[in-house]
């Protein structure tokens, strides 16, 4: 039986969902001018090929008319069953009956798909269609080599018995090229049939030329490689290469390659489709003779073969497909349903990808052509959600796979996804859905997926946290913004709600949660999806504030940085007159419809205000005053943007510059100090608008020179915001007169004061440096600069001078730019073991002090910041040390008995390539792995002669080597033992097991006499005694002198009844009680 590894291929494509695959356009392509070729094929097939032909107009198409009857052929393709075979992995509704190793016959569903032309006519697939005939333009040597690259057949073809090709220089691609063209056959087609049936690794027995009965045979096409099991399918090809007598490589590719043609090529089958669907006749009439039972072959061959010319910058060659058609072919318009799956048919041909239908856009299976719903498919590395419908979600919220995704309003690109199961609840969904209780019970599993399969639809309740009802009533249209069915309210709330403070139901209000409970704004500032998740994971163990009522004032604890009363009772008359001025009314209000009404609750934050005056947020937040106050108190000031009428804050920096110099750039340390010190500090706040900016800008100068802010920062007025929220904070000029990295440059003071904040100097400079003098103009070059960094000075071992002329690429990436170089040397230069002066060199630092090797090993930044800290006043030297002495202390143990470095690198050429000169490693490589191989690390110490020496060791330690080091070390060295020196003659050990051999073994005589084991041990006598009692005794090999066990088993009758021909019974018996007996025994 054909088995095809293509399958596997096919599997990929039916996975690989989001990769378009088949015509998916939706406009007529209608060439002007009409091609004949094209002309006289069936209007259904015409629509793809004009497709085709506009992307490659030199491809010819030739209509074969088979003159057969469409339903003939599918039937005959299917019977017997076992012609049309697929995986049995395949979708459901193209698998029939199990055929047998993971294969199965195909259903009507698969032959109907598969056979039909219409379904294959994409660049990708066509070349199944390919005329396989030879054409030297479009199938040359280097196309053939593009097919194997990746295979065994990359290069020379393997040698066999008669022939060592890389000595003839025949590669695979050469030889495929030449017997092509001998043939009249594509060497492409040769190259990918045998690619196909021997895959990447050309592995199986039918090319090994090993197989037992058929060596030096081999049958690379896979001819009458077929049976019910793996030995049929190999014995049966093999037989196939003896008897055509293929005993080389070369032959087998020669012969193979002439039966392909013959049987199949130069008989009228000459495309792959042809190979697998007999419709032609011209041998012995249809249907049976088929190259391949695999249905998927063709198209999944033919997209290999396709990829090849891609790769070879070969498609625009010119092609001729020859493409069968048949009578009363099924025409199919429009939507279908089939076995439960929808499909969409236009003017006969399966659409396949994205394809849009009555404005609307739908997904197709690549493969199968079945209609996606509640997918997410990914196309062109975009992804984009399909919903319950099979409708392209575009400008909304969709639900697929388990996930709410926000889909973008221009394509429908997914740009945010929420997972369903974390606004979900068990025990919560029992409670308020008691109905799916009553039918499905109450287990977490099958409760969660009740929700996401069904709940979700149904405007279920998935927790406390959510109702549909309450969060559609209170939030209006902010809550339907992205659709008003249930999955898309719910996936507000999920991805927009959660994130941004809306409460979605009356049982947890999040604001509530965050200003009553002080440590966890502490931890989640304004992070509100961690305060949904915190209360559901310990809303049983903590009794936390976190509903909205009359008394959940009393736990506020934000101060007047988020509500103030008496702010908001000024500010909102119309609720002072409706509940009264009583500030747990006026929380209570806030909390539950004043902060998502966009009410001013604090001097800092007007949500209307703040929208009207910030065009970015008013384009993500229109009528969204959460997610404007989460926008400001997140990011706003940190921009240093203005939350209301009522406070200016960079107004408020300039004219507080003990604030300035203590806050700088930290935006929001000025309004959390404004609403909790400075109104009742009294302390001054001019706008900006009434400062003198004219010291560093002009609306005009700023405008030249800065076009690209012109379009959304219009006129002077908005190139003013731009300057004061941006423009100083990047380092643009505002005017001709001040220039912030010239002021920033000519002094040290500020640089050291504001770092590069860069906002600082241009502040500093209207505050107090141009009354003080400075000047702020000119090309000013850094000559002093900074060496401390974060609290440290460093210039025991930096200077900024030295830093950047000795590193021109610091200097490059740095110009004129002392902080970050200095940042730069701290950060990185010193871990990349950079000198940031002349006075201090890492490695000469590192080779000088074996001390601070150990301690710090290859972390660079430690010796810089020791010599910093202690090397400097200690009196080391930090320079003038080029090569280190090996240290012999590692993990606290000296090895200075056994071990020296220069010792064991030059004995041991591998670990002195491994760590060159690094003493830590090398002796971390003797200590790890040296001493148990039994490396010689020492002249005064050699572990082969101090094992051989001491029978007392070797019977303690045996093998383990390590152990003879640490036992000279701690007791041999002072015992006086000696360890170097060739051993002549040993000690042989007797005891093996705890049991005493002495009796029956000596050493030296069971050498004498065995000399296959003094051949295979030598002197190793912990071998050799291992042998004589695992194998010897066993054996009845003479042993000693005083024992021959021939003799003691003849002498001995009643041993010999009672052991027969056990000898080892003998050899034990004897030591046991046989020579206290005085039995005779040799």
């Amino acid at each position: 039986m054909r088995m095809k590894k293509c399958a596997m291929i096919l599997a990929g494509m039916i996975a690989a969902v989001g990769i378009i695959s088949g015509f998916s356009g939706t406009e007529d392509i209608k060439a002007e001018t009409k091609y004949e070729d094209i002309e006289q094929f069936p209007e259904s097939y015409r629509q793809a090929l004009y497709a085709v032909k506009e992307k490659h107009p030199n491809w010819t198409f030739q209509m074969m008319n088979t003159g057969l009857d469409w339903s003939t052929v599918v039937y005959n393709e299917m019977n017997p069953a076992t012609r049309s075979l697929v995986p049995s992995y395949f979708a459901s509704e193209f698998v029939g009956d199990y055929y047998g190793d993971g294969w199965s016959c195909a259903t009507e569903a698969a032959v109907n798909y598969y056979l039909d032309p219409r379904n294959w006519l994409t660049e990708d697939y066509i070349f199944q269609f390919e005329l396989l005939s030879y054409n030297a333009n479009t199938q040359g040597i280097a196309t053939v080599q593009k097919v194997i690259s990746n295979s065994f057949m990359s290069g020379y073809i393997q040698s066999d018995q008669y022939t060592n090709y890389e000595d003839i220089g025949l590669t695979y691609a050469q030889a495929f090229s030449d017997i092509g063209c001998n043939i009249g056959v594509s060497p492409v087609h040769l190259a990918s049939r045998v690619y196909q049936e021997q895959g990447t690794s050309g592995t199986s027995e039918l090319i090994s030329g090993t197989y037992p009965g058929y060596e030096g045979y081999y049958n690379y096409y896979n001819i009458q490689a077929s049976g019910s099991n793996r030995e049929q399918i190999v014995t049966n090809g093999l037989n196939e290469a003896k008897s055509e007598g293929w005993n080389t490589r070369y032959a087998a590719l020669i012969g193979g390659a002439q039966k392909v043609a013959n049987r199949y090529i130069l008989r009228g089958q000459d495309t792959l489709y042809l190979q697998k669907f007999d419709v032609d006749g011209n041998y012995d009439g249809r249907y049976w003779h088929q190259y391949m039972q695999n249905l998927a072959a063709p198209s999944n061959e033919g997209r290999n073969v396709k990829k090849a010319y891609e790769k070879a910058g070969m498609l625009d060659e010119a092609f001729v497909f020859k493409i069968p058609v048949y009578n009363n072919m099924y025409y199919q318009e429009g939507f279908s349903k089939s076995n439960g799956k929808t499909y969409y048919y236009e003017k006969g041909v399966m659409v396949k990808g994205e394809h849009q239908v009555d404005g609307k856009w739908y997904y197709f299976d690549t493969t199968t052509g079945e209609m996606l719903t509640g997918k997410v498919v990914q196309i062109d590395d975009k992804n984009y959600c399909y919903d319950k419908n099979g409708v392209k979600v575009i400008g909304g919220i969709g639900y697929a796979d388990g996930y709410w995704h926000y889909c973008e309003k221009e394509t429908g690109e997914i740009t945010l996804s929420k997972d369903a199961s974390e606004v979900f609840n068990a025990g919560d969904y029992a409670k308020y859905n008691q109905d799916v209780v009553n039918v499905l019970g109450t287990n977490e599993e099958t409760l969660l997926a009740h929700w996401l399969n069904y709940g979700v639809y149904e405007k279920r309740r998935p927790s406390e946290l959510y109702s549909y009802d309450y969060y559609t009533s209170v939030y209006g249209d902010n809550a339907i913004k992205y659709g008003d069915s249930s999955e898309a309210v719910i996936g507000n709330f999920a991805i927009f709600g959660m994130e941004r403070g809306y409460s979605g139901s009356n049982e947890f209000n999040v604001l509530a949660y965050m200003t009553c409970n002080p440590d966890l704004y502490a931890a989640f500032g304004y992070n509100f999806n961690s305060y949904y998740e915190h209360y559901m994971n310990n809303r049983d163990k903590e009794n936390r504030i976190h509903t909205a009522d009359d008394n959940t004032y009393t736990g506020y604890t934000m101060g007047a940085e988020l509500f103030d009363p008496a702010v908001y009772a000024q500010k909102n008359k119309d609720v002072v007159n409706a509940l009264g001025e009583g500030a747990g009314q006026l929380f209570l209000h806030w909390l539950k419809y004043g902060a998502y009404e966009g009410r001013q609750a604090s001097l800092i934050f007007n949500g209307k205000y703040y929208i009207t005056n910030n065009s970015d947020v008013d384009e993500h937040y229109a009528g969204d005053y959460m997610g404007a106050l989460v926008h400001f108190y997140t990011y706003g000031q940190t921009e240093f943007r203005n939350g209301s009428t009522d406070f200016d804050v960079l107004g408020y920096a300039l004219s507080n510059l003990d604030l300035l110099n203590a806050f700088g750039q930290d935006g929001p340390s000025y309004y959390r100090h404004y609403v909790q010190y400075g109104i009742n500090e009294n302390r001054n706040m001019f706008r900006m608008e009434d400062l003198d900016m004219s010291m560093i800008f002009d609306a005009d100068y700023y405008m030249k020179h800065n076009g690209d802010i012109v379009g959304s920062y219009p006129g002077a007025e908005g190139a003013r915001r731009h300057f004061t929220l941006y423009g100083m904070k990047e380092g643009r000029r505002g005017n001709d007169t001040f220039n912030v990295y010239a002021y920033k440059n000519r002094y040290k003071d500020l640089r050291m004061a504001f770092g590069n904040n860069l906002r600082s100097y241009y502040l500093h400079y209207i505050s107090n440096g141009k009354a003080e003098g400075r000047k702020a103009t000119g090309d000013v070059a850094i000559t002093d600069g900074v060496s401390v960094y974060n609290g440290v000075d460093y210039s025991a071992v930096y200077n900024y001078s030295y830093y950047i002329k000795k590193y021109p690429d610091i200097a490059k990436a740095f110009p004129n730019d002392d902080i970050s170089t200095l940042a730069h040397f701290v950060t990185c230069g010193m871990n990349e073991k950079r000198q940031g002066n002349m006075n201090f060199e890492v490695n000469s630092y590192y080779n000088r002090y074996a001390d601070l090797r150990s301690a710090f090993g290859t972390n660079w930044s430690a010796y810089y910041l020791h010599y910093i800290q202690n090397g400097k006043a200690e009196g080391r030297k930090g320079t003038g040390t080029k090569s280190i002495q090996g240290t012999t202390v590692y993990n606290g143990v000296d090895y200075s008995a056994v071990y020296n470095m220069s010792d064991y690198l030059n004995k041991n050429t591998d670990v002195k390539k491994a760590v060159g000169g690094d003493d830590l490693a090398a002796i971390a490589h003797f200590v790890n792995y040296g001493m148990k191989e039994g490396r010689q690390a020492s002249s005064k110490f050699d572990v082969n002669s101090y094992r051989m020496r001491y029978k007392d060791l070797r019977s303690a330690f045996g093998y383990d080597l390590a152990a003879y080091y640490y036992h000279y070390m701690s007791s041999g060295k002072a015992e006086g033992r000696q360890a170097t020196g060739k051993v002549t003659s040993i000690d042989a050990i007797t005891v093996y097991n705890g049991v005493d051999y002495s009796a029956v073994y000596d050493f030296n005589y069971y050498l004498s006499a065995n000399p296959d084991i003094k051949a295979a041990f030598g002197n190793d006598d912990l071998a050799v005694l291992s042998h004589f009692v695992n194998y010897g005794m066993k054996e009845g090999r003479r042993s000693c002198e005083a024992f021959n066990v021939l003799t003691y088993r003849e002498k001995n009758g009643d041993l010999k009844a009672a052991f027969g021909d056990d000898l080892k019974q003998y050899y034990i018996h004897y030591i046991n009680y046989g020579k206290n007996e005085g039995r005779k025994a040799a």
